[in-house]
């Protein structure tokens, strides 16, 4: 038991007191370890002790329900979820439902009419009327942010490209890829490319399958991010050894896989 000043100068440190319905602490009766709390008449005094305290030391006490969800049904949901990380059954609260405000009142009725009324509704509207109104997340969209995304995103595309078409790039190739490297970089998706990029080269890297996919408007910058390997562009030829390309854009062929195998006409290579 502590003594009359240790308890006030843990008081002091708080802004305002709560107290909460006596279904809430109940637990406390059975915990041996607890040797003031014998009956729900001892969290009461408990409760009252605390609205003295706030009396004496000027500082606001409300009464809250510590919700942890809406109707006394759900408690089932609650009872689910500590049963699996180990909890005994009666161990945890079961009342800690949305309580309306008759519903408050009447708990705290032992306060009397007059403070019962300060507790749940006057001071917890004074302690809400101090409380600027914030938005946690910014309206519209918010993406996540990673140095560099963007400069990154751009740079290893382009590197790609340039690895696969050559230096300049087929216009085919300059023209979809700016377009939608433009779009991406544009519309702040770059984080989401360059953390798809990221996870899809870890994964690659130790050996794990990934199957990915990219946005219709923004596919083949995925492919040339290295977050898919599925190409967008028209069936085409290209040659790994000196860059030759020929696209087959009047649609006589629907894919790659169609094309039949065929030599670099400039070096002789075999062409993807």
């Amino acid at each position: 038991m502590r003594s009359e000043e240790e308890i006030l100068e843990i008081a002091e440190y708080y802004d305002y007191f709560e107290i909460q319905p006596v279904a809430n602490n109940e637990f406390l009766i059975n915990d041996d370890d607890i040797t003031a709390v014998k009956s729900k008449d001892d969290i009461r005094a408990i409760n009252k002790k605390i609205v003295e305290l706030g009396e004496r030391l000027g500082k606001l006490v409300v009464a809250t329900g510590d919700v942890h969800f809406l109707n006394p049904r759900d408690s089932i949901f609650r009872e689910v979820l500590m049963d699996a990380v180990g909890y005994q059954p009666g161990e945890t609260e079961s009342e800690l439902y949305f309580r309306s405000t008759d519903n408050m009142l009447r708990e705290f009725s032992y306060l009397g009419e007059e403070k019962a009324f300060e507790v749940v509704v006057t001071n917890t509207n004074k302690i809400a009327d101090m409380i600027d109104v914030i938005i946690p997340v910014p309206d519209k969209t918010f993406n996540p942010a990673i140095p560099g995304a963007e400069k990154n995103f751009r740079e290893n595309t382009y590197a790609r490209a340039h690895e696969i078409y050559g230096d300049p790039l087929p216009e085919i190739v300059e023209e979809r890829l700016a377009k939608e490297v433009n779009s991406v970089i544009k519309n702040k998706f770059s984080v989401m490319y360059e953390s798809a990029r990221r996870i899809v080269k870890f994964s690659n890297d130790n050996g794990y399958i990934v199957g990915s996919r990219g946005s219709v408007g923004s596919s083949f910058a995925a492919t040339m991010a290295g977050i898919t390997e599925i190409n967008p562009l028209p069936p085409h030829y290209v040659c790994k050894k000196c860059k030759h390309s020929e696209f087959i854009t009047d649609e006589s062929v629907k894919s790659g896989s169609e094309l039949e195998e065929k030599a670099c006409p400039v070096c002789g290579e075999i062409m993807i």
